[in-house]
């Protein structure tokens, strides 16, 4: 979530939305509002927590991907800079 009026939108609705496990908070200063709330750094000191106890674990997902599998990529407008696709 980009800032505290987005997140509001999406925890107001959050009991719909069974499927969401966690609410990641791009902004670093943005305090976490529940369980399900995250800081980006947060996520990235948990991701390097978890490649050093599991070191393979990266290459071999890699390694399973194969041609028929489904890919989307989703392209951003660029209203805040250029657009950009995510996978």
């Amino acid at each position: 979530m980009s800032n505290p009026l987005q997140l509001g939108k999406v925890l107001k609705i959050r009991s719909e939305v069974k499927d969401l496990l966690q609410i990641i908070l791009i902004n670093e200063k943005a305090e976490p509002k529940s369980q399900e709330t995250i800081t980006f750094p947060k996520v990235i000191n948990l991701g390097e927590a978890f490649e050093k106890t599991n070191q393979t674990f990266f290459r071999e997902l890699l390694g399973s991907v194969k041609p028929e599998h489904l890919l989307t990529v989703i392209y951003t407008s660029g209203t805040t800079g250029n657009p950009a696709g995510a996978c």
